[in-house]
């Protein structure tokens, strides 16, 4: 059926005209709409525009009785906010002027209380043969709920976003102010353990060794904190990024970690994807990392990349035989400094999939994982409105 054919059929159908007469013939069922859906009606005698007609429910709306309240624009405009009249005077002239312009917008109006009642306005111009507005009907409606909803969170926002911002400024702060004296401490142990004129013990070289590993450990917790506080704001700025490329720049980054592991990283044919290529560089190669890092000793490593695809989604899938975790440990590993296994275990601050887990976020995904102990790990991240 045609779609004026409908409406021809939604117009003429035998309960649209019953209510019809009804609400003409008895003035109990209009009350009825009127308080059920409104929180007030005005009618306007344009041709006489002292005359404005104003229903109880809208005084009441205001805290106000109607009986110490005139039927006139003026009573009208006392209790619109100065700052909204000018805006509400324009809409009316744009709607008088022109019917294809809706009389449509929010005012704030003085409570008696003296607070804030946020009102959605509507209204109507009823024109005589000649198209000249001769009447106008409106129509309130109170959302001071939603709209304080509105404001509250919307000022939450704001504050959330400034806190983002100072932990932005702090993390950077306590990055650089820390990696300079822990570089001076790294480079006066070399000088003691490298001193020909005192030669240290064994035990003493055993101790600079132990303090050696602990500062170069901090200066990766710093590096890797300021990772993760810049993936926190740092905006995605999309381009149409080869996949292929981008996981072949992982591989050559990685060149050293994958020989010394002997790793076998397969990369199946990958598709071009609209995303920030530095995030998606880093997520690929977090998780590649991650792989070859969390490697089962006693059998050869094997990786691989690959993806699927379905109902614009796509799934980029990391596969590996590493050591594996139980069901428990995976809701934990995407906390900021999550680690499941000690630094002499398995190196790293226990960053790098909660930076995984924000760049997915970013690009509008998310990321998931299934794993078992002793056998391996797959993470996937799942991209939605994938367009081949």
């Amino acid at each position: 059926m045609a779609t004026n054919d409908l409406k021809s059929t939604n117009r003429d159908h035998y309960l649209t005209l019953e209510l019809d007469k009804l609400a003409a013939a008895d003035s109990m069922l209009w009350g009825f709409i009127q308080r059920a859906s409104l929180d007030g009606v005005w009618y306007w005698d344009l041709q006489n525009p002292e005359n404005l007609y104003i229903s109880p429910e809208y005084w009441h709306c205001l805290g106000i009785d109607p009986e110490t309240r005139a039927h006139t624009p003026d009573e009208f405009i006392d209790v619109v906010f100065p700052e909204d009249l000018p805006n509400v005077l324009k809409n009316l002239d744009e709607h008088y002027a022109d019917p294809s312009v809706p009389y449509e917008q929010t005012v704030r109006f003085r409570h008696a209380d003296g607070s804030t009642v946020w009102v959605r306005c509507r209204g109507l111009a009823i024109r005589d043969a000649q198209g000249k507005a001769i009447r106008m009907l409106g129509a309130h409606n109170n959302i001071t709920q939603a709209k304080e909803a509105e404001l509250i969170a919307v000022k939450q926002a704001k504050l959330l976003a400034q806190a983002y911002d100072e932990l932005k400024q702090l993390t950077y702060r306590v990055s650089h102010d820390l990696t300079a004296p822990i570089n001076t401490i790294e480079m006066l142990m070399q000088e003691v353990k490298s001193d020909p004129d005192n030669p240290l013990s064994s035990d003493q070289l055993h101790l600079c060794g132990i303090a050696q590993r602990t500062t170069q450990r901090t200066k990766q917790t710093l590096s890797d904190l300021l990772h993760f506080s810049r993936s926190l704001h740092e905006p995605v700025s999309p381009t149409t990024v080869d996949l292929n490329q981008t996981a072949q720049q992982a591989l050559d980054n990685l060149a050293s970690l994958i020989a010394d592991a002997e790793a076998k990283i397969t990369i199946a044919d990958l598709p071009h994807v609209q995303g920030d290529e530095n995030q998606l560089l880093s997520l690929i190669q977090n998780l590649l990392s991650n792989a070859i890092k969390y490697r089962d000793r006693d059998r050869d490593c094997i990786v691989k990349l690959e993806h699927s695809t379905s109902d614009h989604q796509l799934n980029l899938v990391v596969t590996d035989n590493g050591i594996g975790m139980t069901a428990q440990d995976a809701t934990r590993i995407f906390r900021p400094f999550e680690r499941l296994h000690d630094h002499d275990t398995v190196p790293g601050t226990g960053l790098g999939l909660a930076v995984c887990d924000r760049i997915a976020r970013h690009h509008g995904g998310r990321i998931s994982v299934e794993s078992q102990l002793g056998k391996g790990t797959q993470f996937t991240i799942h991209l939605s409105g994938y367009r081949p």
